[in-house]
């Protein structure tokens, strides 16, 4: 499972701090609010108050293993710039910011942010797939249970068929259509005897634990789900 660090816990950044918690514990939390932060200790890795817009500071509390950081300073675009162009040089790979606006969008992604929303409480449930998961390109809840996803093909799956995969019966999804990843647009594939090939993009649906479960660098089968995703799943 990836690491998190959380900057900033406006609406959205809690709104991401409370879908994360169902997929894991190893987040670090950053704000200027004390008795906020403190709230979360004994449930994330690491909780600080801090002055995140000190650059020495922010990058000393940023541990290297962090693979994904979530940027929610409210209102302040400069701030959020800054903050981004701090982790960009910290090579994070995921950088989701919170924008007020398309030009803010386009601003922030510039400096290096990797995921610019205009967020809701809807938009953590979506964004936070696809940075925890390297298979999801993209995530589109349809109810609380059922999605529809972008996600490349496991290399479990590479050169084998349709019928030999038979992600229906073994996964519990159903494969709508494929594309290649240097393309946009998407093909139904209705011979059995299709092989997968390495830059295949599926789009699929089914459950959301069903897609969670695929997404993995290491694939689980349906009937021996891992312990840990049981446990969310039965709790959330």
């Amino acid at each position: 499972m990836k690491r998190f660090a959380l900057i900033g816990l406006g609406d959205f950044g809690l709104s991401m701090l409370k879908e994360l918690l169902k997929l894991t514990n190893n987040i670090v939390l950053l704000d200027r609010d004390r008795t906020l932060v403190e709230t979360y200790r004994s449930r994330v890795r690491i909780v600080r108050a801090i002055d995140v817009l000190d650059e020495f500071t922010l990058c000393k509390m940023i541990p290297q293993d962090i693979n994904a950081a979530v940027i929610d300073l409210g209102v302040k675009i400069e701030s959020s710039i800054m903050i981004t162009t701090f982790l960009k040089k910290l090579e994070i790979a995921d950088i989701v910011v919170k924008a007020y606006s398309a030009e803010q969008g386009h601003i922030l992604s510039s400096v290096g942010a990797t995921h610019v929303v205009l967020p809701d409480r809807e938009a953590a449930k979506k964004v936070t797939p696809m940075i925890a998961f390297d298979l999801l390109f993209n995530f589109m809840p349809l109810s609380a249970q059922l999605a529809i996803a972008e996600m490349a093909v496991h290399e479990d799956y590479v050169g084998r068929t349709l019928r030999e995969v038979d992600v229906r019966k073994n996964f519990s999804l159903n494969i709508i259509a494929i594309r290649k990843r240097d393309a946009e647009d998407f093909c139904f594939i209705n011979d059995p005897e299709y092989c997968f090939e390495a830059n295949d993009v599926l789009l699929v649906a089914g459950s959301h634990k069903d897609i969670y479960a695929q997404s993995q660098d290491k694939l689980a089968h349906t009937h021996s789900f891992s312990d840990f995703f049981k446990q969310w799943f039965l709790t959330s």
